[in-house]
């Protein structure tokens, strides 16, 4: 068939329109797919932006509270260095101070502002802040510090010692004795001796009340708190030593427990840096234990040392352990601890007659040990060689020790007599003196002394009164 001029021209304009339109299909499928690979990349990026930040956010987060507690713990240190103006952070010996006018961690920059309210109050902000893309970003969290002693009473009290007050009792359920006390600014923690809670919160801020309990396994011997932890010793023979949770105080719980080998029952602990030490009665295996508590849920077996008598009781300073003993001429034995993995004994006292020391404390080169009615005053300036100072009839058996905020008082619990909790002067320590006391129905097994309250809690035995609050007048 012969095709007519206008057919063909008809035909050759159709394939032109499809190559054209060919042609423009192809350029708007690679726009789309670029459009759509860029948003896939973008919301990757963004994803990722998007993580970073909020990492990073949280991470500000925790410096900020970190700050406002180091401000607290440098208020309670002593309210004067709450010094206004904008500061930064340093930490020595275990104690915060405001440094400069900021301090730096990894990417962030923190500053502490404090500003005065009143004679007695300070507000203090936490700023901090770091780059984010072409910007900065800042969060900031803000408290008020008050001036606990001065709202309180005007500081420690010592003259008002003398003459000491019972302002406050609780009776808990149950017969279970109060068996020892540990106190922190707003809380005391106590354990007694296996009741249906045997281990208790007291909210001290006000008018003590129970805020939160636990019902422990075994029987508890003893407590110490440490950076929110409170390490318990137990007569239990598969847990001679548990850990409880306090980081928030109305709600403790167990978080590990630490098994040590044989079945003597744990008497006393003491936490110093990432170690927990356990003293125990004597046995056919070692009485001081050492415990890594590095990390609170997984406490392992750093070292052990045989005592070859019973410990009661102990305290650290300067890579020296100071443990009440049972040992008839070594009462007190000075261990050095510097590597848990081979402690030893490199100095001991033998103080007078056969009874167990059975509690004790210290400050500095100064120990304090109970050995019956006998409280003996020790000087441990040469660890190896400790000297006797003194000691002072109290007419009772010393349970328990804890000293006052300047290291001249001593607070003693007792058991019944005419003084159950008693203040010994020990400003001159070769002459130590009663300064002040209390009769009690029944006899004290534990004391805690909180100088940012300038309060002494004790625990005791008196079904109606289990835990007692003490002050100065």
């Amino acid at each position: 068939m012969k095709h007519t001029p206008s057919q063909s021209t008809a035909a050759e304009r159709l394939i032109t329109n499809e190559a054209g339109f060919s042609i423009i299909e192809a350029l708007l499928a690679s726009a789309l797919f670029s459009l759509f690979v860029t948003a896939m990349v973008g919301a990757y990026i963004y994803g990722k932006q998007s993580t970073a930040g909020a990492g990073n956010r949280a991470r500000a987060a925790l410096l900020a509270e970190e700050g406002l507690e180091a401000l607290r713990n440098i208020r309670d240190h002593d309210y004067a260095n709450l010094a206004d103006g904008t500061r930064g952070l340093t930490s020595s010996t275990n104690q915060w101070a405001l440094s400069g006018s900021a301090d730096m961690s990894d990417i962030f920059t923190r500053q502490l502002t404090i500003a005065t309210i009143d004679s007695n109050r300070k507000a203090v902000t936490a700023t901090i802040s770091w780059p984010a893309g072409f910007g900065t970003t800042t969060i900031a969290l803000s408290t008020v510090l008050a001036n606990w002693r001065a709202s309180s009473g005007g500081g420690q009290n010592r003259a008002g010692w003398a003459i000491p007050a019972e302002t406050s009792i609780l009776d808990f359920s149950g017969a279970a004795d109060g068996i020892k006390v540990a106190a922190t600014d707003n809380y005391a923690y106590l354990v007694r001796n296996d009741g249906t809670a045997d281990f208790l919160v007291i909210d001290i801020t006000g008018t003590p009340f129970v805020a939160a309990s636990l019902s422990l396994t075994g029987t508890p011997t003893n407590i110490f708190v440490a950076d929110a932890v409170a390490y318990v010793s137990n007569q239990d023979d598969s847990q001679e030593l548990q850990l409880i949770d306090i980081t928030t105080p109305t709600a403790p719980s167990v978080i590990a427990t630490f098994d040590a080998l044989g079945t003597a029952n744990a008497n006393g602990v003491f936490v110093s840096g990432t170690t927990a030490y356990l003293v125990r009665d004597s046995s056919a295996n070692d009485e001081l234990i050492a415990i890594n508590v590095s990390a609170p849920l997984l406490p392992v077996l750093a070292g052990s040392l045989d005592l070859s008598a019973n410990g009661y009781e102990l305290w650290l300073s300067a890579g020296r352990a100071y443990v009440a003993s049972g040992d008839n001429t070594r009462e007190l034995q000075v261990v050095d601890v510097n590597n848990p993995l081979s402690m030893s004994i490199t100095g001991a006292l033998n103080l007078t007659g056969n009874t167990d020391a059975i509690t004790i404390a210290g400050f500095a080169t100064t120990t304090l040990i109970g050995q019956g009615a006998q409280f003996a005053i020790v000087n441990i300036t040469d660890p190896a060689a400790p000297t006797l100072t003194t000691t002072f009839n109290t007419g009772q058996t010393v349970r328990d020790i804890a000293v006052f905020a300047d290291n001249t008082l001593a607070f003693l619990a007792g058991d019944a007599g005419s003084s159950e909790f008693a203040v010994i002067d020990i400003s001159t320590q070769s002459t130590p003196a009663s300064w002040g006391s209390i009769n009690l129905a029944d006899s004290l097994n534990g004391v805690a002394y909180n100088s940012a309250r300038d309060r002494a809690y004790a625990v005791g035995i008196d079904d109606a009164a289990e835990f007692h609050v003490f002050a100065p007048q």
